[in-house]
């Protein structure tokens, strides 16, 4: 949420860039430790992240807030304005201006009628200028703290003053999206009247012209003359949050993607005010929300307890509702225009809101973001991040004559000074880095510019946790040799690398600065997986036509082509091979045959079975990695099959004569070890009908084969296949006399 919008809402009452193998993951991974994007998921502390990926030591971090009484601290400090050696402050929701004077001693100034100070400035003539919300005014502040109402523009917001060459204070409001100018008397009056609702921030170019950035379409608005106005930007956003101008001439606009200020806006309502008595007699809470009761002065929260409104009117709010954020536009940007009007996108973010500038004189950009609240640099290199603050935003950015930096924020309300010293150490810490699987850590490197008498250490720690907990390692010693040492934490998924910097150099205050940092990583081989085995009877039709691998055209003898059906895979992806060893079903630790595989392709496999003696066997599977890992360290996984029969002898026929004359005749059909599968007779050879069984099914290893009634003094065969496809036939000739052949 923006300021703005935060002060309505008191109104209404969240890897490592790594290198990974693309097909072999037990190949070595590359960890670049210092890649900016990256960097931004550690937790630096006293140290500044380099737009290139450096770590150095942050200019001097002092909390300055630790100086104010309790009756002074404030939820939210809104603005600051400089003079000389004097800061001032202005908070809410107490209204109250505090001075921060020499040996940084806090004092309150002055407490205004309004809950908010919103704005500050300093006037030509050293007077404190302050603006309040809501609806309130612009005060003169002395000094001694005596405080003079100058102009009361009859508007909802103050946001923004600023004051020019000749004295004049210019004010930027809302709703009506109007700026005021008021002269050293206290005479205000309409300086432009712009279509967008909110006059957000206002700043000076090197010429003096008055810049202005409003809420609505995101405009930035140059004045020249009278009051002339000139778009310098329609930007695509909805909000230019703030200006700064450098001794260059250039002029840095921060915008917001999205207009959330609307909807934070209140309602304006008319409130009756009376006892319950008076409105029906209702007792208790009134039926739906009703919007905090707006009152003008200095009156509290404290004064309105026990009455009660009801509410008469409630008009809708005005003003434009702002334009839609792009598709897949940033939430926050930072943009530069060079004094030529060369326009340039410096610095965006998915995440944060920019909500102060400040331009120093040493060319750099200082910008304070949120949530959560970060201070970064904009310099020649790019934006680095200077500083990471424990409160949600920074509100304000101020830069004295000698580099002191001060920033004010929100959430809670705190005022720090920063620099121009560096720390004398810090620290930054990554965040875990997931190489994805259990992996030995093997070696980390780093470049640095170390200054003589500073240190950098650099040091480890790794878990099988995504957050370190007392589960992980301790943190290693710290490695002696920056072009290659060997990492002692023992292998886990998880890895987390620390920098620990001190100030060297003759006065101590030079920082070392960590320019890249490399480690490595091998993850550890995980076996490969295989689902059950399947071995089909041999005469199945899958075992010729659904395997990769058919049969020759000439087998030979006393041999079947079998197949193996199973699932198997590496969850490292590493290319498998595969083995087959069958031992016998009726024996404990029988002797293993291996079994030849035909065809180098991958399951269902074909296999030969004429090693093996007819009888009951189990065939085991073997998968192993060992093609892609070196000897040792490759990983086998197996899987058995049911039991499957070796059969190579047909089933027996033998015609069964009925011992009366009506009795029908039957083939006996007898097998060792297979089921018998098919019956079938034909009276020509050629043409083959399926015979009936006396018990209706063909399901054992022996079975009655009818004889056709019709047969009789005909000349009949029938052939017999058992499961494992061996057939057999047995001719019956008209006379009655058999013939049989396998």
């Amino acid at each position: 949420m923006t300021r703005r919008s935060h002060l309505r809402g008191l109104c209404c009452v969240a890897a490592f860039t790594a290198t990974f193998a693309p097909t072999l993951a037990v190949e070595t991974v590359f960890w670049r430790g210092t890649a900016p994007a990256e960097l931004a998921h550690g937790r630096p502390d006293g140290v500044s992240l380099g737009a290139q990926g450096s770590i150095a030591l942050a200019p001097r971090l002092e909390p300055l807030s630790s100086s104010l009484k309790a009756e002074q601290a404030q939820p939210i400090v809104w603005c600051s304005a400089l003079d000389k050696d004097r800061l001032f402050i202005g908070t809410g929701d107490g209204g109250r201006v505090l001075r921060i004077g020499p040996g940084e001693k806090a004092e309150t100034l002055a407490t205004l009628p309004e809950p908010h100070v919103t704005a500050l400035t300093i006037s030509r003539g050293g007077k404190l200028i302050a603006a309040t919300s809501p609806q309130g005014a612009i005060y003169s502040i002395t000094q001694e703290g005596e405080v003079e109402e100058l102009f009361d523009p009859k508007e909802r917001y103050i946001w923004s003053l600023a004051v020019g060459r000749d004295g004049t204070i210019y004010a930027g409001t809302g709703e009506r999206g109007r700026i005021y100018t008021v002269d050293t008397d206290g005479n205000g009056k309409v300086f432009f009247d712009c279509d967008d609702p909110h006059i957000v921030s206002l700043a000076f170019d090197r010429q003096g012209r008055l810049l202005a950035g409003t809420q609505g379409n995101g405009l930035l608005i140059r004045f020249d003359g009278a009051a002339h106005p000139t778009v310098l930007l329609d930007t695509d956003q909805s909000e230019v949050s703030g200006l700064a101008v450098d001794g260059a001439g250039n002029i840095y606009a921060s915008t917001f993607a999205e207009s959330r200020r609307e909807q934070a806006i209140p309602r304006q309502v008319t409130v009756r005010l009376g006892a319950a008595s008076e409105i029906g007699g209702q007792e208790g809470p009134l039926p739906g929300p009703i919007p905090p009761i707006e009152m003008e002065g200095a009156k509290r929260a404290e004064e309105r307890k026990g009455l009660t409104g009801v509410i008469e009117e409630a008009p809708a709010p005005s003003g434009a509702a702002g334009r839609p954020a792009p598709a897949g536009a940033a939430r926050g940007t930072l943009i530069r225009m060079s004094p030529e009007g060369r326009v340039e996108e410096v610095w965006s973010s998915a995440s944060e809101d920019i909500y102060a500038l400040a331009a120093g004189a040493d060319g750099a950009l200082w910008f304070g973001t949120g949530s959560p609240a970060s201070i970064r640099r904009l310099d020649r290199a790019g934006a680095s991040v200077v500083l990471r603050l424990q409160e949600a935003e920074v509100t304000s950015l101020l830069l004295d004559r000698d580099g002191r930096l001060y920033a004010t924020t929100s959430n809670a309300g705190s005022l720090y000074g920063i620099g121009p010293e560096s720390s004398r150490e810090g620290s930054y810490t990554s965040a875990p880095l997931d190489s994805r699987f259990l992996s030995d850590w093997g070696r980390v490197s780093w470049e640095a510019q170390i200054p003589e008498g500073a240190r950098l250490e650099i040091q480890t720690r790794t878990g099988s946790s995504p957050a370190p907990d007392s589960a992980w390692s301790a943190w290693s010693v710290p490695y002696p040799d920056p072009s290659g040492s060997s990492i002692p934490s023992p292998p886990g998924r998880y890895l987390q690398w620390r920098a620990r910097l001190t100030a060297g150099g003759r006065k101590g205050s030079a920082s070392p600065v960590l320019r890249s940092l490399t480690l490595t990583s091998r993850p550890k081989n995980r076996p490969p997986r295989i689902s059950e085995v399947i071995v089909p009877p041999a005469d199945d039709a899958a075992a010729h036509e659904g395997g990769s691998h058919p049969a020759p055209a000439e087998d030979p003898p006393d041999s079947k082509h079998r197949l193996a059906y199973f699932s198997a895979e590496d969850p490292d992806g590493d290319p498998l091979t595969y083995k087959l060893t069958a031992r016998p079903a009726d024996s404990q630790g029988g002797q293993e045959v291996d079994v030849p595989v035909l065809g180098d392709g991958g399951p269902p496999l074909s296999w030969d079975d004429s090693k093996l003696q007819e009888g009951r066997w189990i065939l085991t599977v073997s998968v192993s990695d060992e093609k892609s890992n070196p000897p040792g360290t490759e990983l086998t996984a197996q899987s058995e099959s049911a039991l499957f029969e070796v059969d190579r002898t047909p089933p027996v026929l033998t015609l069964v004569t009925g011992e009366a004359p009506l009795r029908q005749r039957r083939i006996r059909a007898s097998d060792t070890l297979s089921v018998i599968r098919s019956a079938e007779y034909s009276y020509d050879g050629k043409q083959w009908r399926a015979a009936a069984v006396a018990d209706g099914i063909l399901d054992s290893r022996e079975e009655q084969i009818l004889v056709p009634q019709e047969a009789s003094g005909r000349a009949i065969s029938f052939r017999v296949r058992d499961a494992a496809g061996n057939e057999a036939r047995l001719d019956l000739p008209g006379s009655g006399s058999q013939t049989s052949h396998p």
